[in-house]
Order: structure tokens, then sequence, then C-alpha cells
């Protein structure tokens, strides 16, 4: 791309896209498996288990909706962080429109929009239903 600026024609670099939602999604849920390597760090974020020795494990002090950073569960399987859940409530609007490969589902007698992202670095089976 080129600027004229005082005469002068410039070419400046695109500005870098920030990617679509559904790899800030991934970006970010690749972040918080990182920052969490142990379930103690998940309890110090204020996770725990929604019932004893359930594989989702939430935040109730979280916010009730959609926020990139602070996913409302984390999966748990084999004492281990293998993924996050976001999720909103129909009524507060569902999930935003992430794009493919993400694909949100209702749940909850279809109350709730979700969408599982797998601690992975690849995005087919970041988004995959099941996970690795």
């Amino acid at each position: 791309m080129f600027v004229l600026v005082a005469g002068l024609l410039l070419a400046v670099a695109p500005r870098a896209s920030a990617g679509t939602t559904a790899e800030r999604v991934h970006a970010a849920a690749l972040e918080f498996c990182r920052a969490h390597p142990t379930l103690e760090s998940l309890r110090r974020d204020g996770y725990t288990p929604v019932r004893p020795g359930a594989t989702h494990w939430a935040n109730f002090a979280g916010p009730a909706r959609f926020d990139l950073d602070r996913p409302r569960q984390a999966v748990v399987r084999g004492g281990k962080l293998v993924g996050v859940l976001h999720a909103q409530a129909l009524r507060l609007g569902g999930l935003p429109d992430f794009g493919p490969p993400a694909r949100p589902h209702t749940h909850a007698g279809g109350r709730t929009e979700m969408l599982h992202v797998w601690c992975s670095d690849d995005p087919r089976v970041a988004f995959s239903p099941h996970g690795r």
C-alpha cells in the first residue's frame, strides 16, 4: 500500500488483521490452557467441579455473558485441563457468530448456547465436537 505524505509517495505495510473471531477464540483458549497447567491453578482462579467427579469445572463467580478471557467452564479429563466451554443464555442473545470452524450448539433444554474449544494447536481438533 502507498500513502502520499507531503508530496512524497511512501510505501506502507498493510495493517495486520486481528484474525477471525474463531481464531481469536482459539488463541484465547490456548492461552487459558497454558496458564492453567494444574488443577490447583484452576482452583485459584475460582473454578470448581460442578459436582464431585464432574469433567466440567465452573467459575460461578465469572461473568454471565460471553467473555473471551474467562470461559464459563473448564473441561477436565484424567486430572488435566483439556478444553474450555464458552456459554451464554439465549435470553441474553446467545453466543456471537464465531465463523467456521467454530460451531456453537444449544444445551440445557435449548436455553443455553455453548462452544467447546479443546486445548489443541490444530484448529480442526480444537473445534471438533468431542476433542481428542
